[in-house]
């Protein structure tokens, strides 16, 4: 599948022209996505994105919670199969939590990401 590249929510473009994305790029991009919205934020789909609030947002929070909750998103989308292994560091002083996840396509390829998730 082919989309419109995006680079911290904003089109991206080239000497005036749009980019595109395809295979695991726009895959790991469709991902990131997800892991960036707020659960019930998108009104047409409220099953997408995270649980910020229940989950991660919490004065104790629960690691593997937290770890279950961003496996389940990754997993939301369709084109992945599996995820193989997820670490999470939650930097408290900077309110950062830092996602990094490999990942198996339908296809079999390899996806690996690395996410930061501001204001956590």
């Amino acid at each position: 599948m082919r989309t419109l590249k995006l680079t911290d929510g904003d089109l991206v473009f080239t000497n005036g022209t749009m980019q595109l994305v395809d295979g695991n790029e726009e895959i790991a991009q469709a991902v990131r996505i997800e892991l960036l919205t707020f659960k019930k934020e998108w009104f047409l789909d409220s099953r997408m994105g995270v649980d910020y609030y229940g989950v991660i947002l919490m004065k104790q929070p629960n690691y593997e919670a937290i770890r279950a909750e961003l496996v389940q998103a990754i997993l939301r989308e369709p084109r992945i199969r599996s995820v193989d292994s997820l670490d999470v560091d939650f930097d408290r002083a900077a309110r950062n939590l830092k996602v990094t996840f490999k990942a198996t396509t339908r296809s079999g390829q390899a996806i690996t990401q690395q996410e930061v998730l501001s204001g956590a």
